[in-house]
């Protein structure tokens, strides 16, 4: 047992609910939240239309060609694991638990993310009391874009 009673957390999309109900749950562990890329709920009709794709015929294999990095880690999700994840994503609203949230938060999200809107960007800085928002050029990936941009500038 590591024994350590509070820590920082840290999620990037999905992971950043779960550090939501973390921080709501348990806010006595969580020293503070970086949530990257993320989101707290997602508006219908989006959340109609995903929903759908995973449904339809070859909607899976769409939706995993829109997230192939995540195929090709070391420890890749199966599609049907992706799937169940993505599914319980969409389903997520924690609306309510933004309020809630007692630990200094900093939140960075890409200007050019085209899964979440800048609406919800806001909203979830405004409703985690003294949250930071930090708005990066990019999309999604911002990170790794720049990740890569660093280590070819750096060769």
């Amino acid at each position: 047992m590591l024994e350590i009673k509070r820590a920082h957390s840290s999620g990037f999309p999905m992971g950043s609910c779960i550090a939501l109900l973390l921080a709501t749950k348990y806010p006595e562990h969580v020293k503070s939240l970086v949530l990257h890329s993320a989101f707290h709920w997602v508006p219908f009709p989006r959340n109609l239309i995903w929903g759908l794709m995973w449904k339809l015929p070859g909607g899976k294999k769409q939706m995993k060609k829109g997230a192939e990095f995540l195929f090709q880690q070391q420890y890749p999700p199966t599609l049907e694991s992706f799937t169940r994840q993505s599914l319980a994503a969409l389903n997520f609203d924690g609306r309510k638990l933004l309020s809630q949230v007692k630990a200094p938060t900093l939140i960075i999200n890409g200007t050019k993310y085209q899964v979440v809107s800048m609406k919800i960007t806001r909203e979830l800085a405004q409703g985690i009391p003294g949250a930071k928002l930090v708005l990066i050029e990019g999309d999604h990936l911002f990170h790794i874009a720049r990740h890569k941009f660093a280590s070819q500038a750096r060769s």
